[in-house]
């Protein structure tokens, strides 16, 4: 079986959407994914501002901080990115049922992070991303045979 990391994914040229609640901590994940040879770091404190990048920006890959302030998450966010095959990875500092549940399903790091963790984690989730597009239209397929 060939690994998957075989494969050479670089972040030249690719828009990134941070989504971190804490300026300091963006700053700071802003800097690693600069290192990393991402093109553009859209930032983005609360919901209302990475739901206005989404709208309005190509986003290649989405790095979200799972809990924000006022109870807000940033899971349906990364679900519907997901959807359209834009590579998600979830982070957090505290651990929560909700984010034992995305750790199954989506690259998630836990907080601090560190530049190798974050490549590595982008890394599959760009891999992995492709897999999500083919699979919507068969299973829509399927439905529609069976109706």
């Amino acid at each position: 079986m060939r690994s998957e990391m075989s494969q050479d994914v670089t972040f030249d040229g690719k828009t990134v959407l941070l989504v971190e609640d804490e300026l300091f901590l963006a700053e700071k994940i802003s800097g690693q994914l600069e290192t990393l040879g991402v093109a553009t770091v859209l930032t983005a404190v609360d919901l209302a501002e990475a739901e206005s990048h989404v709208r309005v920006e190509q986003i290649d890959l989405a790095l979200l901080d799972v809990n924000l302030p006022d109870g807000e998450t940033t899971i349906d966010l990364g679900l519907a990115l997901s959807r359209d095959a834009v590579p998600v990875v979830y982070f957090s500092g505290v651990s929560a049922p909700e984010v034992e549940g995305l750790s199954r399903s989506f690259e998630f790091l836990e907080k601090p992070l560190s530049v190798p963790r974050l490549k590595a984690s982008m890394q599959r989730a760009i891999l992995r991303a492709p897999a999500l597009s083919p699979r919507a239209p068969k299973k829509m397929a399927g439905q529609e045979a069976r109706q």
